[in-house]
């Protein structure tokens, strides 16, 4: 064998490169990245993180880490207080999450074993094994893909987000069932009182929304022409064409993808969670602006008063 190793290494080595190099010209760019990603995690970082500043370590896709989050190596938005060996994906994690492996946005208080896509699992949910995003008070065996069952829904196997109170054969994808919703079969994320017929893609209807057609989140009295795709209407948003998950109060022309906007964000075009006061350029992709942010380009979580060059992830 120690003969014939450096027999195959001059045959195959002119073979290999002969073969590879047209293709890492052709994928130069994917593999420099791929490459550069591994050096830069694994090398660079390796030996850099400051033990002393957890904010300011660069070596997971992390928007704000504060108080001893010394080992999250997950993609995390927030993480507080002891969350000591956290390698899932989660945003915020709190109190005591000691081995949270699954994709979880927060977890508090005694969440010893929960292995499911979780955001938030509150006290005593422990063999919660579902797609759900809140589990709160004695959910012992919910299957279903839900984002938050409280109390007593022992069999809800629908695509439910919320669930309260004795609905017990609700097979529609809904966000939130609740008093007398027997046959809402369109999706919707949240239905409330005599919405006999809501057949479009809804997550909140309330009060006399006789005809939504329009991908919206939570339609509030009268938006009878909401065509756009929008999370929340209210008060006079008559052209909303923009994908934005909240708009309240003159809000006529957002065409941004936006989750929320908020008092006079006329050209808002980025990609951002929450707009707030006066963001009137901001291009990143952020979630949540508030107070004077004008040049955001950065993928930013949260930016707060005056961030002006925020370049980072």
């Amino acid at each position: 064998m120690a003969y014939l190793f450096p027999v195959l290494v001059a045959y195959l080595l002119p073979v290999l490169v002969a073969n590879l190099v047209p293709v890492f010209i052709t994928y130069q760019l994917p593999v420099f990245v791929i490459l550069n990603n591994i050096i830069f995690e694994a090398f660079i970082y390796q030996d850099e993180v400051p033990q002393e500043a957890p904010c300011t370590r660069i070596h997971s896709c992390r928007g704000l880490v504060l108080e001893d989050n010394e080992d999250d190596k997950g993609y995390c938005g927030l993480v507080l207080e002891d969350n000591e060996d956290d390698k899932g994906y989660c945003r915020l994690v709190l109190e005591d999450n000691e081995d949270d492996k699954g994709y979880c946005g927060l977890v508090l208080e005694d969440n010893e074993d929960d292995k499911g896509y979780c955001e938030l699992v509150l006290e005593d949910n422990e063999d919660d094994k579902g797609y759900c995003r809140l589990v709160l008070e004695d959910n012992e065996d919910d299957k279903g893909y839900c984002g938050l069952v409280l109390e007593d829904n022992e069999d809800d196997k629908g695509y439910c987000g919320l669930v309260l109170e004795d609905n017990e054969d609700d097979k529609g994808y809904c966000g939130l069932v609740l008093e007398d919703n027997e046959d809402d079969k369109g999706y919707c994320g949240l239905v409330l009182e005599d919405n006999e017929d809501d057949k479009g893609y809804c997550r909140l209807v309330l009060e006399d929304n006789e005809d939504d057609k329009g991908y919206c989140g939570l339609v509030l009295e009268d938006n009878e022409d909401d065509k756009g795709y929008c999370g929340l209407v209210l008060e006079d948003n008559e052209d909303d064409k923009g994908y934005c998950g909240l708009v309240l109060e003159d809000n006529e022309d957002d065409k941004g993808y936006c989750r929320l906007v908020l008092e006079d964000n006329e050209d808002d075009k980025g990609y951002c969670g929450l707009v707030l006061e006066d963001n009137e350029d901001d291009k990143g992709y952020c979630r949540l602006v508030l107070e004077d942010n004008e040049d955001d380009k950065g993928y930013c979580r949260l930016a707060l008063e005056d961030n002006e060059d925020d370049k980072g992830y």
